[in-house]
Formats: structure tokens, C-alpha cells, sequence
């Protein structure tokens, strides 16, 4: 769809950010993938993620399409001697499609929109984890020239890390 804007996520979004989260957590306990069954994201997270502008929206039309968080730092990111760029990065997390819109290209767009951004930023590469299991999202970071750096540990829990060069 060519249709999705980005916008920085706002106080009144909060609400429809925790629906899609919490559809997009029993969409992958559905494929067996534990993970985010911890709560995480949680209404804390949104709300802090919010006032700190690091929470962003899609949107389409007058619906939340997709939500995503991209930080210019992360610290479990920084404490892995994995990653084959040394310059700075984004970090994309937090990725969550709404149910209306999951299969219409909108996790796509949101790599495409965070690539460009960071690339116009003077970023050496993007970074995202994934847990192994959720091989939606890791079809996706591998057809969008994502490569796989190794394990790492997110808040205590395993993930597959991948970064692509810019």
C-alpha cells in the first residue's frame, strides 16, 4: 500500500498502540513463538516510549496500521561484540502489525522507512533482534538483505540478532 505515513506516536494513540500489541502477542503465541508472552510491551513502555519520541505509528487512511520503536542506542545491542559495522546505528524494536492490516506490506514499509531514515541520518547500518521462533519476522530481515549477526540476550531472554550495512 502506498498509503502508510510515519508519525511520532502521541498520548491519544496509547490506547490502539496496546490493542496491536497485545493482537500482535497472540499472534505469535498462535505460531508458538514465546515471544513478548512476558507482557512486554507494556502500557509503561508505550507511555515512556512516547514522551520520549522513540515510538512511532503507521498510519493509513484514519487507522494505526503498524507501531514500531527505533532507537539511535541500545544497551544490550552495545554489550554484544557481534556486529560487523562499528559506526553508529538504529535500532528498530517493538515491530507490531495490526491484525486490519497484517500481509499488506506494512512491516516492509516500516524497514524501508527506518533504512532511509537512518541512512539520512549518517547511520552505518540497522539493527533488530527477533526471537528464533518468529520466523515471520525472520523470513522478512533475511528477503530485505538483513544478515544474521548471532545470539544475544534482550531483557534476560534469547534473540537472533541481524543488522544490514548502509
Amino acid at each position: 500500500m502506498s498509503d502508510f505515513i510515519v508519525r511520532k506516536a502521541e498520548p491519544a494513540d496509547e490506547t490502539q498502540i496496546n490493542s496491536i500489541f497485545c493482537a500482535a502477542r497472540a499472534f505469535m503465541h498462535s505460531l508458538g513463538n514465546p515471544q513478548w508472552q512476558d507482557g512486554h510491551p507494556d502500557g509503561e513502555f508505550v507511555r515512556s516510549s512516547t514522551q520520549r519520541g522513540e515510538l512511532f505509528v503507521v498510519a493509513s487512511g484514519g487507522d494505526i496500521a503498524a507501531v514500531f520503536s527505533a532507537v539511535r542506542s541500545d544497551k544490550f545491542y552495545d554489550a554484544a561484540d557481534i556486529w560487523d559495522c562499528k559506526g553508529s546505528y538504529v535500532a528498530v524494536h517493538t515491530v507490531a502489525v495490526s491484525n486490519k492490516f497484517r500481509g499488506k506490506g506494512c512491516a516492509r514499509f516500516i524497514l524501508n522507512y527506518a533504512e532511509n531514515e537512518a541512512r539520512s541520518s549518517g547511520a552505518s547500518s540497522l539493527r533488530l533482534d527477533t526471537h528464533e521462533l518468529n520466523i515471520p519476522m525472520r523470513s522478512l530481515l533475511t528477503s530485505s538483505g538483513f544478515v544474521c549477526r548471532g545470539d544475544i540476550s534482550v531483557r534476560g531472554q534469547p534473540r537472533i540478532a541481524f543488522e544490514k550495512p548502509l
